[in-house]
């Protein structure tokens, strides 16, 4: 006789709880427990606002209102933990990449829970100098993990 297994307090039951069964789309449903704005709003933020913004001031306020206070990111260069952590990221790479500009491109995908954004970075009207993807994970209208993908 086979063990019994319960799935009571699981993943399984989370993800069963979650299942929307009208036709909705995810791009219009709140983000997790009551929010209003949607995994494409925060991830276009991310990619536009964020990474963008060149006052460390400023920054700090879009990424406090951006991602978990206890972010994951990881990248080819490694993972970075905590706000701070990713701030100081973020602030380096501004630092090597003065006069180029973050912009999607193409519209940010979701389901729930998560998104993507595929985003280059270019001089404007310039053909892009890298390109890339960001797969994030988004809890109570927060970034919780991102992995940014390079693209060849």
């Amino acid at each position: 006789m086979a063990p019994s297994v319960s799935t009571h307090g699981t993943a399984v039951d989370h993800f069963e709880e979650n299942i929307v069964t009208d036709d909705r789309k995810p791009s219009s449903q709140p983000v997790d427990d009551g929010t209003t704005e949607t995994i494409t709003e925060i991830l276009d933020r991310s990619v536009t606002l964020v990474f963008n913004e060149p006052d460390a001031e400023r920054r700090d306020v879009l990424m406090a209102a951006t991602y978990s206070t206890d972010i994951v990111f990881s990248d080819p260069d490694g993972t970075v933990i905590g706000l701070d952590a990713f701030a100081a990221k973020i602030a380096e790479l501004l630092a090597g990449s003065a006069g180029l500009t973050f912009t999607l491109c193409r519209p940010v995908q979701e389901s729930t829970g998560m998104g993507v954004a595929s985003w280059q970075l270019a001089p404007a009207g310039q053909p892009p100098v890298v390109t890339g993807t960001d797969v994030a994970l988004v809890d109570n209208g927060l970034v919780t993990r991102m992995w940014t993908l390079l693209d060849d």
